[in-house]
Protein backbone atom coordinates (compact mmCIF):
# COMPACT_ATOMS: atom_id res chain seq x y z
CA UNK A 1 0.00 0.00 0.00
CA UNK A 2 3.14 2.31 1.01
CA UNK A 3 4.40 1.67 -2.44
CA UNK A 4 1.31 2.93 -4.34
CA UNK A 5 1.47 5.59 -2.56
CA UNK A 6 4.33 6.73 -3.40
CA UNK A 7 3.85 6.09 -7.22
CA UNK A 8 0.53 7.92 -7.08
CA UNK A 9 2.57 11.13 -4.97
CA UNK A 10 5.41 10.98 -7.72
CA UNK A 11 2.93 10.66 -10.86
CA UNK A 12 0.73 13.59 -8.99
CA UNK A 13 4.20 15.76 -8.50
CA UNK A 14 4.98 15.39 -12.24
CA UNK A 15 1.77 15.76 -13.76
CA UNK A 16 1.53 19.08 -11.31
CA UNK A 17 4.88 19.97 -12.37
CA UNK A 18 3.61 20.12 -16.12
CA UNK A 19 0.51 21.79 -15.15
CA UNK A 20 2.92 24.86 -13.80
CA UNK A 21 5.35 24.73 -16.65
CA UNK A 22 2.91 25.68 -18.99
CA UNK A 23 0.41 28.18 -17.40
CA UNK A 24 0.09 30.99 -18.69
CA UNK A 25 2.02 32.80 -16.21
CA UNK A 26 5.28 30.43 -16.30
CA UNK A 27 5.31 30.67 -20.06
CA UNK A 28 4.75 34.64 -20.40
CA UNK A 29 7.73 34.65 -18.10
CA UNK A 30 9.73 32.12 -20.20
CA UNK A 31 8.84 34.62 -23.58
CA UNK A 32 9.68 37.78 -21.59
CA UNK A 33 13.19 36.26 -20.66
CA UNK A 34 14.54 34.24 -23.80
CA UNK A 35 13.20 37.99 -25.33
CA UNK A 36 15.58 40.22 -22.94
CA UNK A 37 18.98 37.33 -23.73
CA UNK A 38 18.39 38.99 -27.10
CA UNK A 39 18.14 42.19 -26.47
CA UNK A 40 20.44 42.31 -23.72
CA UNK A 41 23.08 40.56 -25.89
CA UNK A 42 23.23 37.50 -24.05
CA UNK A 43 22.70 35.22 -26.94
CA UNK A 44 23.78 31.68 -25.57
CA UNK A 45 21.61 32.54 -23.11
CA UNK A 46 18.97 32.48 -25.62
CA UNK A 47 20.38 29.95 -27.39
CA UNK A 48 20.30 27.28 -24.77
CA UNK A 49 16.15 27.55 -25.01
CA UNK A 50 15.94 25.45 -28.16
CA UNK A 51 16.66 21.92 -28.38
CA UNK A 52 19.24 20.69 -30.50
CA UNK A 53 16.56 19.51 -32.73
CA UNK A 54 14.59 22.63 -32.74
CA UNK A 55 12.96 23.22 -36.79
CA UNK A 56 12.74 27.25 -37.29
CA UNK A 57 10.91 28.69 -39.96
CA UNK A 58 11.07 33.01 -39.43
CA UNK A 59 10.32 36.13 -42.33
CA UNK A 60 10.87 39.42 -41.13
CA UNK A 61 10.09 41.96 -43.33
CA UNK A 62 11.36 44.78 -42.81
CA UNK A 63 11.54 48.65 -44.75
CA UNK A 64 14.85 47.89 -46.52
CA UNK A 65 14.41 44.34 -46.88
CA UNK A 66 13.61 40.97 -45.28
CA UNK A 67 15.18 38.22 -43.58
CA UNK A 68 14.70 34.56 -43.67
CA UNK A 69 15.79 32.19 -41.46
CA UNK A 70 14.75 28.48 -42.12
CA UNK A 71 16.72 25.38 -40.22
CA UNK A 72 17.67 24.16 -37.22
CA UNK A 73 19.58 25.43 -34.07
CA UNK A 74 22.63 26.78 -35.89
CA UNK A 75 20.58 28.82 -38.07
CA UNK A 76 18.35 30.59 -35.21
CA UNK A 77 21.20 31.03 -33.20
CA UNK A 78 23.29 32.86 -35.88
CA UNK A 79 19.99 35.27 -36.47
CA UNK A 80 20.13 35.92 -32.70
CA UNK A 81 23.53 36.96 -32.44
CA UNK A 82 23.01 38.71 -35.37
CA UNK A 83 20.25 41.37 -34.28
CA UNK A 84 21.40 41.25 -30.68
CA UNK A 85 24.63 43.06 -31.92
CA UNK A 86 22.05 45.65 -33.96
CA UNK A 87 20.93 46.24 -30.62
CA UNK A 88 23.90 46.68 -28.44
CA UNK A 89 25.42 48.90 -31.72
CA UNK A 90 22.85 51.23 -31.90
CA UNK A 91 22.14 51.71 -28.21
CA UNK A 92 18.38 50.77 -28.86
CA UNK A 93 15.78 50.81 -26.28
CA UNK A 94 12.87 48.01 -26.44
CA UNK A 95 9.62 47.19 -25.40
CA UNK A 96 7.75 43.97 -25.96
CA UNK A 97 4.43 43.16 -25.56
CA UNK A 98 2.96 39.73 -25.53
CA UNK A 99 -0.78 39.64 -26.49
CA UNK A 100 -3.46 36.78 -27.55
CA UNK A 101 -0.97 34.18 -25.75
CA UNK A 102 -2.84 30.86 -26.55
CA UNK A 103 -1.17 27.55 -24.65
CA UNK A 104 -2.55 23.73 -25.91
CA UNK A 105 -0.92 21.76 -23.40
CA UNK A 106 -0.67 17.88 -25.22
CA UNK A 107 0.96 14.42 -24.66
CA UNK A 108 0.20 13.63 -20.92
CA UNK A 109 1.19 14.39 -18.67
CA UNK A 110 1.22 17.54 -20.43
CA UNK A 111 5.22 17.08 -21.90
CA UNK A 112 4.69 19.15 -24.52
CA UNK A 113 2.48 22.65 -25.54
CA UNK A 114 1.68 24.58 -28.77
CA UNK A 115 2.03 28.55 -28.04
CA UNK A 116 0.52 31.20 -30.33
CA UNK A 117 0.84 34.93 -29.89
CA UNK A 118 1.54 37.67 -31.07
CA UNK A 119 4.24 39.79 -29.95
CA UNK A 120 4.81 43.57 -30.13
CA UNK A 121 7.90 45.35 -29.99
CA UNK A 122 8.74 48.81 -30.11
CA UNK A 123 12.31 50.10 -30.96
CA UNK A 124 13.66 53.47 -29.68
CA UNK A 125 16.36 55.49 -29.43
CA UNK A 126 19.69 57.08 -30.46
CA UNK A 127 22.45 55.45 -29.07
CA UNK A 128 25.56 55.65 -29.89
CA UNK A 129 24.98 58.78 -31.47
CA UNK A 130 23.31 56.99 -34.42
CA UNK A 131 19.81 58.56 -34.72
CA UNK A 132 18.02 55.79 -34.98
CA UNK A 133 13.68 56.39 -36.12
CA UNK A 134 11.08 54.53 -33.67
CA UNK A 135 10.39 51.52 -35.20
CA UNK A 136 7.78 48.66 -34.44
CA UNK A 137 7.59 45.44 -35.23
CA UNK A 138 4.40 43.04 -34.92
CA UNK A 139 5.08 39.61 -34.98
CA UNK A 140 2.64 36.36 -35.42
CA UNK A 141 4.17 33.45 -33.78
CA UNK A 142 3.62 29.91 -32.84
CA UNK A 143 6.11 27.81 -31.26
CA UNK A 144 6.19 23.99 -29.90
CA UNK A 145 7.67 23.96 -26.59
CA UNK A 146 8.94 20.91 -24.54
CA UNK A 147 9.21 19.97 -20.97
CA UNK A 148 12.77 18.80 -19.70
CA UNK A 149 14.75 18.65 -16.53
CA UNK A 150 16.62 21.61 -17.27
CA UNK A 151 13.24 23.51 -18.36
CA UNK A 152 11.38 24.80 -21.11
CA UNK A 153 12.90 24.43 -24.68
CA UNK A 154 11.90 25.44 -27.75
CA UNK A 155 11.46 22.50 -30.29
CA UNK A 156 9.69 24.31 -33.25
CA UNK A 157 9.60 28.25 -33.67
CA UNK A 158 7.34 29.70 -36.67
CA UNK A 159 7.31 33.63 -36.69
CA UNK A 160 5.92 35.98 -39.23
CA UNK A 161 6.60 39.39 -38.38
CA UNK A 162 6.76 42.87 -40.01
CA UNK A 163 8.67 45.95 -39.24
CA UNK A 164 8.03 49.48 -40.07
CA UNK A 165 8.89 53.38 -39.02
CA UNK A 166 6.26 54.62 -37.03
Amino acid sequence: MKKLAVVLLVLFGYWLDGYRKFSDDHVRRFLVEQNLSVFQGKTETACEAFSDDVDVDIVDRQPAGHWEVQGGKEQICAYLRQAAASFVVLGARVDTAFDNVEIRRSGFPWRTAEVSYRERTTITGAGNGLPIPTMIAVSEDRMTLKRTLGGLRITRLEAKSRTRAK
